[in-house]
């Protein structure tokens, strides 16, 4: 007997998903069902990335509708599975108070590495329309060697850009070095911003504040970290220096091929 599956929230890859998903299970979406006929006799239910944006609703994409994350979790007495992505502590602590099973996207870590590519084609994309110089013989930095600094700094790399990639593990240097960037620490930023072209940011912590001061007004931030990213945008704007947070580039640039991503861990958690 094929398995039933809820989908509500997310994105465009949501969509997406559900339409690969339908060829092998039952699939119900919330919007032609309230809650409580989504969630009958079904076998898991499966949201967005991130799940949600506040901690307090389910992220539901572009609609204007607000659905309370305990709510939800409140009506899946029979349901006991949700797959979605970057579950917050406060999130987790309310799944194992109404006894539900999380499964994050974001937790495999081929879907990890494979999420982390359209994030850096996104990024690549924004330099490429925010800028008014090529990418090749462009000096670009790349703050953290994590998976998403590691595919910046290799597109960059195609494209014939000076990569400058900054880290702080040995380890993380000698990948560098193997790769041909050139490696720096977070104490080397006061030397390497005044020649720095474009700037993108990896690192989920405030790590560009007064470090702003060094930076030329025609340089150009763009900030991969997840909210509220790693950048001091009131200061970089009252300097005069643009900046931009690039959230959910997976899903804005390359919809389909992270659907397809999702497709397999869904199918790993039934």
């Amino acid at each position: 007997m094929n398995k039933t599956i809820c989908m509500i929230g997310g994105d465009e890859r949501n969509s997406i998903l559900a339409e690969l998903l339908k060829k092998e299970y039952i699939v119900k979406n919330y919007g032609e069902k309230d809650i409580k006929e989504l969630l009958k006799n079904s076998d898991c239910v499966v949201s967005g990335i991130p799940f949600s944006r506040d901690n307090e609703t389910i992220n539901m994409g572009s609609s204007l509708e607000k659905v309370t994350i305990e709510n939800f979790f409140n009506n899946m007495k029979d349901v006991k599975k949700l797959i979605a992505g970057s579950f917050s502590d406060r999130i987790k602590s309310l799944a194992v108070r109404y006894d539900i099973e999380l499964y994050d996207f974001l937790d495999d870590e081929d879907f990890a590495v494979y999420n982390a590519i359209p994030t850096a084609e996104g990024a690549i994309a924004i330099a490429i329309e925010k800028t008014k110089r090529t990418i090749n013989d462009s000096n670009c930095v790349v703050l953290g060697y994590g998976r998403i600094g590691k595919c910046v700094a290799d597109l960059l790399k195609g494209l014939h850009a000076n990569v400058t990639v900054v880290a702080r593990k040995d380890e993380d240097f000698a990948w560098i070095k193997a790769m041909g960037y050139t490696g720096k620490k977070y104490s080397d930023l006061e030397a390497i911003l005044p020649s720095t072209d474009i700037l993108f940011n990896t690192v989920p912590a405030l790590v560009i504040q007064e470090e702003l001061n060094y930076m030329r007004k025609d340089s150009l931030i763009i900030d991969l970290a997840s909210k509220p990213g790693g950048i001091d945008f009131e200061l970089a704007k009252a300097k005069g220096i643009e900046a931009e947070l690039a959230l959910g580039l997976p899903g804005k640039v390359a919809p389909k091929s992270v659907a397809e991503y999702m497709f397999n861990k869904v199918k790993k958690v039934i």
